[in-house]
């Protein structure tokens, strides 16, 4: 067990560092939409030509690690930049 007191919380205080990272600022959606920030297709509302795909586009942050999801929101902007159909049940 480790030790316990005060002088604990400190040493783990001093030596640890929480890493922080952002996601879900905006999701998808429409431009009417003004919570989303990238259409489907990943474009940012408003900078023609800028697209997106990473956490930055999560509705809501995930309890888990957020590499997975990422990597898929990238393959399906991946699929419209690409032409290919894309489910939107998503």
């Amino acid at each position: 067990m480790p030790p316990r007191g005060a002088g604990s919380v400190r040493r783990i205080r001093a030596t640890h560092r929480h890493y922080w990272h952002p996601a879900g600022p905006r999701r998808m959606g429409p431009v009417a939409d003004p919570l989303s920030g990238v259409d489907r297709t990943g474009e940012v509302h408003g900078v023609n030509g800028l697209f997106v795909a990473d956490a930055f586009v999560f509705p809501d942050v995930p309890r888990g690690t957020t590499a997975l999801p990422t990597f898929v929101v990238g393959e399906r902007v991946n699929l419209f930049w690409k032409g290919e159909s894309v489910s939107l049940s998503w």
